[in-house]
């Protein structure tokens, strides 16, 4: 019985629920005040250096929270219930405090019973042990037991203790306040105190020389070779600061946007004002580790030690792909940009230089403001980075005021005859960096285009009046920031910029009198220089995700116009959220911009995007249905907002009938003046407005409009001209006109999927404790309930199968004889070899099934989607991996929303070969590696539930989630075994695309054919029947949106690619529809060369038992070659059947064999006696992924060996060819 439980039977049955929710918000302050003490090394703020005091301070802040749970009790009912329930239950609330704080109090100082089999127990037993060992003088004098099993470690170089986990160095007086913090272990403090003191002792007796305070250390500046135990992650490349005094070691931006020096720049700026940068500084390799300290006044710190032979390994982003994954430019036959009429504007620019014009829309940085070498300019762009941290706040502080008031307001934003525009939907906080892209580029582009005309050259000038009108760049408000800029250079203690920033933003919203002329907005402008390519335009797409951003950036101006009209001001001033709305107002909290520690909120150089829709999704576009997997990967970058508790049925409904006029009546605290203010100002971005000029949001949404349609039939995806020769596969990309094609061969292909699937099988088997055989698995007696969420291991029907084979699994891990691992030493587990165990998981295991998910299951998915593969579902998720009941695995693509076309691919069968071992993988060794994780206190997101999940958080290759692997780390795999055995380097959404075009250009009947429901043949359930109605009956797993017609032709296309590959068998559901396919001639005529040579054993060499195969065997008479013979009359047979199926036929004559013909007819000779030698079952495929290899091998050293002597024996080999097609003519 744990400490919880025990203290709840002493409770009586009346309080028990209010000490329940003491207990619930005291856990709530414990994660509180660990992430608050958080000493990883992924912070470099992160603080671990409080004593008692501050513990006393965050036992106070808990005694705090029992009234705030309260209290939210009372804020509840005060706004569903009234006053008089809002009275009692406050009244209610106070009474409940001080019996709260009673319980919380008793909860802390009753007695605890130390369990039998604990932690507590693993702990006394290993500490009695180490004192033991020291005792008797037999103590090591550089490790610990005691210390590994707190996944702790002695670095005997500096003579101090770590901690692994949290990557933190530790003096003797500092591992009390860090275990206190950051290791729970399942103990009461008082108990926890008690045995870190003990642990304090024996460390002190087993260790003398370790240092005991963080003062009394001295660490060196350098080392040979980084201290082990810690993460790659800790060292990185540096630069020293060369500022006298500071000696700060700033990291090189390896991962984000901007110049390799960017942060090393933005040091210098922000902490001791240098503009300029120094030319030759050179970095190194540096090691940073964290050190504790255990007192209040002196802060731990990091150390940096400079690492003298270190050699770093090869980055990922060293090899690139061979082909484009996307398009960048416009297609031949686009013509939006001649519906736009931008072609005459380009024209009257083309003399100018391409670099010239892009640079008035580059997004402020400091590599831009280092090349400018005119002091104006230098001055402006300096200018034009504090400009971009107003802008971020501004479009922050816009969402903050349309949740805070009524959701009427924002669905006003798009009332229903604006049928073009998108609904009003707020981005998260993190992602205003890339939505705050045109808005910042369009007053750069101002700005700089006024100082063009103000202080440029000829050239420069001509080139503004070019662009704009001279009304614009005279304009009052632009004239007003320009010259604030000049004379600040962006430092603003008053405030002029944010005030003078606003009136220039409401005039691009709110033109008085814009001319229907092209060309004539600032905005529009943008759009313009923004798509321009050297040569041509971007994709209509980029342009269409530009409009969906200027949109949503209008409607923010739009509200801050709304909100200083309503509050009768003429100044711009930030937005200051009041009290809570009342009864039918929305209070939607707003995340405040995420700052990091000394700086000013930004970035110097952090990226404004490249506006392109495929990174942020079109967050912006109501109408856009694309369900194409490459807008997917930014579907999480958006979300809608919650509505208010009212039904969303009814707001619509209320909305349909209300009109402008009545937003007057509405109750307050909205008022009259805001809805006034909004009436008011609402036509400046309506797409439909009845005034006598065209405003800067109508012409946006008639660009978007015309880019919208023509995107729609761009192409998505890597344009690939992909075809079939012979075993060869050509590829090359649509927009390569001068390098010839690469080719593929379908053998390196099946060797290399092989190899996959082997090294897949190994590692699983490595990860098993020794004694254990694979081959044991009740595979055969399990079985997926389709329609159940949970995975397979936890369905009662296979728990009789599946338990006793996993116990003994266990058993053994546990066997303090087993020698693989020694996860158990004593009955305690050994903290360092689990993340042997885990490393040994992560970069074999992992690796080894991407692999195998890329190469070996057909289409395939996108590298990005690896990461979201469930297999064992937390609550309001579903799972994607299913085993079938043909015993093959299956998984379905994990996109949130399916798409409405055919040829989508969404189901996916993996190579029957994997399946056993997938299956204990899945369901025996991986439940075994989240129980350790449990037992060692260690929580890892995603680990119990994600396939591609990892146990340390990255900073490295990370996507969008840190705990789960990214795309970028996946097709980092695929790249190396690609460009190593096929001599092209492709990622899976290169494989994805290069199978795709070969299945539908080769098997159009799979993608295009009808494939009836197995329910229902009668009434053809083909097109319109959900698996989620049906699938429960029929071999497929109830995947919503996936219709009945999908995993039949889906899984066939897996199967016919796994057959191509020969890793799989032939099936008869589907040979028949691919018998004539170019692309599956390879397989049928293998398959008849097979048979022949099966029959010829018997018939030619007389073969009837293993002793006379293997005399065949030692003989080899059909490979025997001299100047009289090549081969035999077998070899003759075989070989012809190989040219004859493949049908080598020009010109109506017979092609002459080649030695790759020769040399594939010699193996399979060789590997059918082989296979009758060793009793083997006979079967027409080539049998497992081991036998393939071997296949493989046995081809390549006869290849070799035909070469030679086709060369040495010319006659017998001309005879030899003459015997093959003697009788094809």
């Amino acid at each position: 019985m744990n400490s919880n439980q025990q203290v709840r039977t002493l409770r009586p049955r009346g309080e028990r629920k209010r000490y329940t929710e003491t207990r619930c918000a005291d856990s709530v302050l414990e994660d509180e005040s660990d992430s608050f003490s958080s000493d990883s090394a992924s912070s470099s703020s992160g603080e671990e250096n409080r004593d008692d005091s501050v513990t006393h301070h965050i036992r106070k802040r808990k005694a705090l929270a029992a009234e705030h749970s309260g209290t939210q009790v009372y804020k509840r009912q005060k706004i569903i219930g009234g006053s008089e329930v809002a009275s009692e239950s406050k009244k209610a609330c106070r009474r409940r405090k001080p019996a709260m704080q009673k319980f919380f109090t008793a909860a802390r100082e009753e007695k605890y019973e130390e369990p039998s089999n604990g932690a507590t127990g693993q702990f006394q037993t290993q500490l009695q042990r180490c004192q033991t060992e020291s005792d008797a003088g037999q103590h090591s004098h550089n490790s610990c037991g005691l210390l590994e099993f707190m996944d702790f470690t002695y670095l005997e170089a500096l003579q101090l203790v770590a901690c692994r986990q949290h990557e933190t160095i530790l003096p003797l007086e500092s591992i009390k306040p860090h275990i206190d913090r950051r290791h729970p272990l399942g103990l009461p403090r008082n108990l926890k105190w008690h045995k870190i003191e003990e642990m304090l002792a024996h460390l002190k007796v087993a260790f003398p020389c370790a240092g005991t305070s963080f003062e009394n250390i001295a660490l060196p500046k350098s080392l040979a070779t980084p201290l082990e135990g810690f993460s790659q992650e800790s060292i990185r490349y540096r630069f020293m600061c060369p500022e006298a005094g500071c000696g700060k070691w700033i990291v090189r931006n390896d991962i984000y946007n901007g110049g390799p020096k960017a942060e090393f720049h933005h040091h210098l700026s922000v902490h001791h004002g240098k503009n300029t940068w120094p030319k030759n500084v050179e970095g190194s390799w540096v090691q940073a580790i964290r050190i504790h300290s255990a007192t209040k006044s002196q802060s731990g710190t990091k150390h940096y030690f400079h690492l003298d032979r270190y050699q770093p390994p090869q980055s990922w982003h060293v090899i690139q792909p061979s082909f484009p994954t996307k398009s960048f430019s416009a297609p031949p036959n686009a013509t939006w940009f001649k519906e736009l009429q931008w072609c005459m504007l380009r024209e009257k620019i083309q003399h100018i230089p391409f670099h010239e014009v892009k640079k008035l829309i580059a997004p402020p940085s400091r590599q831009l403001l280092q090349d400018q070498s005119r002091d104006s300019k230098r001055r402006l762009e300096t200018a034009l980075l504090s400009v971009r941290k107003h802008i971020t706040k501004y479009v922050d502080h816009g969402q903050q005021f349309i949740g805070s008031i009524h959701e009427i307001y924002r669905i006003g934003l798009r009332p229903t005859e604006e049928t073009n525009l998108a609904i009003f939907r707020t981005i998260k906080t993190a992602n205003i960096k890339h939505y705050r892209g045109p808005l910042v580029k369009v007053v750069a582009l101002l700005l700089r285009l006024y100082e063009y005309s103000q202080l440029g050259t000829p050239q420069e000038k001509k080139l503004a009046s070019l662009l704009l009108d001279a009304e614009i760049l005279q304009s009052a408000d632009l004239k007003r920031l320009w010259g604030i800029l000049n004379k600040t250079e962006g430092r603003d203690p008053k405030d002029y910029i944010p005030r003078s920033l606003h009136k220039l933003l409401a005039s691009l919203l709110c033109y008085r009198s814009l001319p229907e002329a092209n060309m004539a907005c600032p905005t529009e402008m943008l759009l313009f220089l923004n798509a321009l390519t050297e040569s041509g335009y971007n994709t209509a797409a980029s342009v269409k995700g530009v409009c969906c951003k200027l949109q949503f950036n209008f409607r923010i101006i739009f509200l801050h116009i709304v909100r200083l009209e309503a509050k009768m001001v003429q100044e711009y001033e930030p937005f200051n959220k009041g009290p809570p709305p009342a009864s039918g107002a929305e209070e939607e909290p707003s995340q405040p911009l995420l700052e990091p520690a000394n700086s000013d909120g930004d970035d110097d150089d952090s990226s404004d995007g490249d506006d392109d829709d495929s990174s942020d999704g079109d967050d912006d576009d109501s109408s856009d249905g694309d369900d194409d997997d490459e807008n997917d990967k930014g579907d999480d970058d958006t979300h809608e907002d919650e509505m208010n508790d009212e039904p969303l049925d009814v707001i619509l409904k209320a909305v349909e009938n209300i009109q402008v006029e009545d937003f007057i009546s509405l109750p307050k605290p909205e008022g009259e003046c805001l809805a006034k203010a909004f009436k008011k100002y609402q036509k400046y971005v309506l797409g439909k407005s009845k005034m006598d000029y065209i405003t800067p949001f109508q012409r946006n949404t008639h660009v978007w409009m015309i880019v919208a349609a023509a995107a729609n039939k761009e192409p998505v995806g890597a344009q690939l001209n992909v075809s079939m020769i012979d075993d060869l596969i050509s590829v090359s990309h649509g927009s390569d006109q001068v390098n010839p094609p690469k080719t593929i061969s379908i053998r390196d292909w099946s060797a290399t999927s092989a190899s996959a699937m082997v090294e897949f099988q190994n590692s699983v088997e490595r990860l098993l404790p020794d004694g254990v055989d694979i081959s044991n698995f009740p595979l055969e007696v399990i079985s997926d309930d389709l329609i159940s969420l949970a995975p397979v291991h936890k369905q009662s029907v296979n728990e009789g199968a599946l338990q006793p084979w996993t116990d003994r699994v266990y058993s053994a891990f546990m066997d303090p004889s087993e020698s693989r691992h020694r996860l158990f030493s004593g009955h305690w587990l050994t903290a360092t070899a689990l993340d042997q165990w885990l490393k040994l998981e992560q970069t074999e295991v992992l690796t080894s099934l991407a692999k195998v998910f890329s190469l070996c299951c057909g289409i395939g998915i996108p590298e990005f989607k690896f990461g979201y593969i469930i297999f064992d579902p937390p609550p309001g998720c579903n799972r994607n991996i299913w085993l079938l009941k043909n015993g093959l695995f299956a998984f379905n693509d994990p996109t949130k929303s399916y798409g409405r076309s055919d040829t989508m691919t969404r189901f996916f069968a993996i190579p029957r070969g994997v399946t056993r071992h997938l299956a204990v993988f899945l369901y025996v060794l991986r439940p075994f590696g989240i129980r350790l994780l449990k037992l060692q206190q260690r929580h890892v997101p995603y680990y119990s539930s994600n396939i591609w999940a990892l146990v340390q958080r990255s900073r490295y290759l990370n996507g969008q989630n840190d705990w789960l692997w990214s795309g970028r780390r996946i097709a980092m795999q695929i790249k190396v075994i690609t460009n190593k055995f096929f001599g092209v380097t492709l990622t899976p959404t290169l494989i994805r695309e290069i199978v795709f075009r070969l299945t539908s250009q080769y098997l159009p009947c799979l993608l295009n054919g009808q494939h009836y429901s197995p329910v229902d043949q009668q009434a053809q359930h083909s097109m319109h029947t959900s698996l989620c109605h049906y699938g429960w009956v029929s071999h497929f797993p109830p995947i919503e949106q996936l219709r009945l017609n999908h995993p039949a032709r889906q899984l066939a296309v897996s199967e016919i690619w796994q057959a191509i590959l020969r890793l799989g068998p032939m099936n008869d559901g589907w040979s028949g529809a691919v018998t004539t396919s170019q692309l599956t001639k390879g397989l049928f005529r293998r398959m008849e060369a097979i048979q022949i040579a099966r029959c010829l054993i018997f018939d030619k060499y007389g073969v009837r038992s293993s002793a006379s195969a293997l005399k065949v065997l030692g003989d080899l008479p059909f490979v025997v070659c001299d100047t009289d013979h090549f081969g035999d009359t077998a070899l003759v047979q075989v070989t012809r059947a190989l040219i004859t199926s493949i049908q080598k036929i020009h010109d109506g004559s017979v092609a002459e064999p080649n030695v790759s013909d020769v040399a594939e007819a010699a193996a399979l000779i060789t590997q059918e006696l082989q296979q009758f030698a060793s009793n083997e079952p006979l079967t027409i495929g080539m049998g497992t992924s081991n036998a393939l290899l071997e296949y493989t091998s046995l081809y390549t050293v006869l290849l070799k060996y035909f070469a030679k002597n086709s060369l040495s024996n010319e006659n017998a080999w001309i005879k030899f060819q003459s015997d093959v097609t003697q009788n094809l003519q």
